[in-house]
């Protein structure tokens, strides 16, 4: 016999939006319902910049908003999409994931997409690497790093490097070395030490000692301003980690599947970690995935009895959906040589940017490799400015240049640029690696005129401080 909801429940779902309404909200009221329920000042930011849009499709590179303009897209989730948007294959494989109605999740089986995925992923990794354990973030699949680290070795402390991102969960937290993220919530991790990244010294003289567990480090590093490491670090310290006993983790959160390059980007410096975290574009750009990948041998010193193989475990990581498009997400990065148009599309990229450094004195540097390219922006050389004006952009906030760099370029140019969140004199471009040299050219002409025209005094300061400086020197 079916019964009637009691009042009070009908009256509390006569107030819910549902689904099919979500996505027809206007931005005005999903502006107001993200600030009074999400996070109001990243709603104060946005409406600063003039960066807030409904887009309503997505395809590639490219976004259109519900006017019909068409940007394109540098950002690219700071690494999540190295398919592009909506890649058809993997919507496609989605597609019939869904229509097939298998069990999403189920953990007292063996899942078959999951053993699919995994192997996969063997099948493209060097050996020893071929035992993946999936979760749904990067910050996850450290945590799992951290703690295959530990079982394996019976050692607790861990060494990271200075300037280093991970993720913002507790341990993924004590790795990173940006203070910014830190202050807030110490105290952390008491066995988590940094050393300057790049310096090989510094770990050396950390792990003679021997008490640490691993050695976790970012080919390069991403959130910290895409830094790449001086030639022979990573060799040198794959080397000292032996010397020692100390595992090695490359986390490729940002750096892997294809993004400087290389499928991973620790082929470059040709070295192999004895644990790697993937996560960002491994769900294709559609689901969320992670992976931490080892080798069985170690696996097995840190789980494998009947007593602790159930030890770490992640109620949605592995499922269904997630897996098959991680499956297909494979299969276009394979397919479509995704890493060689990295390559390729990279040099070309960093080549016509640092020609713009010539022409530009407040391009202080381009770096970066394949097509994770960061541009350093430092007025306080632009002698367009006066002194006043250099002393209060280079040293009170930055921040107002590099947001107001990419204000321009998504009003003007319709281009989406990131404002920088770490380090404030760098834009992080991120393309997705089917970007072509068409593309490319746009970028590189729209970022022409933006720092041709930055002006003086009265047309930058006065302009980035009206409109957004109270947000960055607000105390709240």
């Amino acid at each position: 016999m079916v019964t009637s909801p009691p009042t009070q429940e009908r009256e509390l779902s006569d107030g819910l939006i549902a689904a099919a309404m979500a996505g027809s909200l206007d931005l005005q009221s999903t502006l107001a319902l993200y600030s009074q329920h999400v996070n109001p000042r990243f709603v104060d930011a946005v409406a600063a910049l003039n960066l807030a849009r409904k887009y309503v499709r997505a395809e590639g590179i490219h976004l259109w908003d519900e006017a019909g303009n068409r940007y394109d897209d540098f950002f690219s989730g700071f690494g999540c999409l190295n398919l592009g948007h909506n890649h058809p294959k993997v919507l496609d494989a989605l597609r019939k994931a869904l229509a097939d109605r298998a069990p999403v999740f189920h953990k007292l089986t063996p899942s078959a997409v999951e053993a699919a995925l995994a192997h996969d992923l063997a099948v493209l990794l060097p050996r020893p690497l071929g035992v993946s354990f999936f979760a749904n973030s990067g910050s996850e699949a450290v945590e799992a790093a951290i703690k295959l680290a530990r079982a394996a070795s019976g050692r607790q402390s861990l060494l990271s490097a200075t300037n280093s991102y991970h993720g913002s969960t507790l341990g993924a937290l004590s790795l990173t070395g940006i203070k910014k993220y830190r202050n807030l919530f110490k105290p952390l991790r008491p066995d988590v030490n940094h050393v300057p990244f790049g310096d090989l010294s510094g770990v050396r003289e950390a792990l003679r000692g021997r008490q640490y567990a691993a050695v976790v480090l970012e080919p390069i590093q991403g959130q910290g301003g895409v830094i790449v490491p001086p030639d022979q670090y990573l060799q040198g310290v794959r080397s000292l980690c032996d010397r020692f006993g100390t595992l090695l983790i490359l986390d490729e959160s940002q750096t892997g599947l294809g993004r400087t390059g290389a499928l991973f980007c620790f082929e470059h410096f040709g070295i192999v970690p004895d644990i790697l975290v993937l996560s960002k574009s491994l769900g294709g750009g559609v689901m969320p995935l992670s992976a931490c990948i080892t080798s069985l041998p170690l696996w097995r010193r840190a789980y494998g009895s009947f007593s602790k193989f159930h030890l770490h475990s992640s109620t949605f990581g592995g499922n269904y959906l997630a897996c098959v498009c991680g499956i297909a997400a494979l299969q276009v990065l394979t397919e479509e040589r995704l890493a060689h148009n990295s390559r390729t599309m990279g040099e070309y990229f960093i080549g016509a940017l640092t020609q713009l450094k010539q022409k530009h004195p407040g391009i202080a540097e381009v770096r970066g490799r394949g097509l994770m390219v960061g541009i350093r922006i430092e007025m306080g050389e632009d002698r367009r400015l006066n002194w006043l004006a250099r002393r209060m952009v280079d040293r009170v906030s930055p921040k107002l240049v590099t947001s107001h760099i990419a204000s321009r370029l998504l009003n003007e140019h319709r281009i989406i640029v990131p404002p920088s969140l770490s380090d404030e004199y760098l834009l992080r471009v991120y393309p997705p690696l089917n970007v072509t040299k068409e593309e490319i050219d746009r970028f590189v002409a729209a970022f022409d005129c933006v720092c041709g025209s930055l002006g003086t005094y009265q047309t930058l300061l006065r302009q980035t401080t009206e409109r957004f400086g109270k947000y960055y020197f607000s105390r709240e």
